[in-house]
C-alpha cells in the first residue's frame, strides 16, 4: 500500500512538470514568433520619403531589398514579409533608382 501512496505522488510530479514544461515551451514560441513579426515590420518602408542611408547601418554601401516589394529593405539578408521572397543585395545607390523608378521618394 505504501509503494501505491509513493507512485501516485510520483505521477502527480511528472504531470505536473509535463504541463510546466509544455506551457514554457508554447510561451517561448509565441514570443520568438511575435520577436521575428516585429522585425520584419521594421523592415517594411512606409515613410513618405525613403531615407535609404540610415537603412545602411553597417556603413557597406549595399542593402538587401524585395524585388516585388521595393519598400522592403533591409541591411541584412531577410525575407520578405509582404511576398516572402528572399530579398536580393544592391548598392545603396541601386536601391534608390529602384524605389524612386517605382514611384517611391527617396533621401
Amino acid at each position: 500500500m505504501n509503494s501505491n501512496k509513493y507512485f501516485i505522488l510520483f505521477l502527480v510530479f511528472m504531470i505536473a512538470g509535463f504541463l510546466t514544461a509544455c506551457g514554457e515551451k508554447k510561451q517561448d514560441k509565441q514570443t520568438k514568433e511575435q520577436t521575428k513579426t516585429e522585425k520584419k515590420e521594421n523592415i517594411v518602408r512606409e515613410d513618405e520619403i525613403i531615407d535609404v542611408g540610415a537603412i545602411d547601418v553597417n556603413m557597406n554601401g549595399m542593402l538587401f531589398e524585395c524585388p516585388m516589394d521595393w519598400n522592403v529593405i533591409d541591411d541584412k539578408p531577410n525575407s520578405c514579409p509582404t511576398c516572402g521572397m528572399d530579398l536580393e543585395e544592391f548598392t545603396v545607390v541601386k536601391v534608390k533608382e529602384n524605389l524612386v523608378n517605382n514611384g517611391y521618394k527617396v533621401k
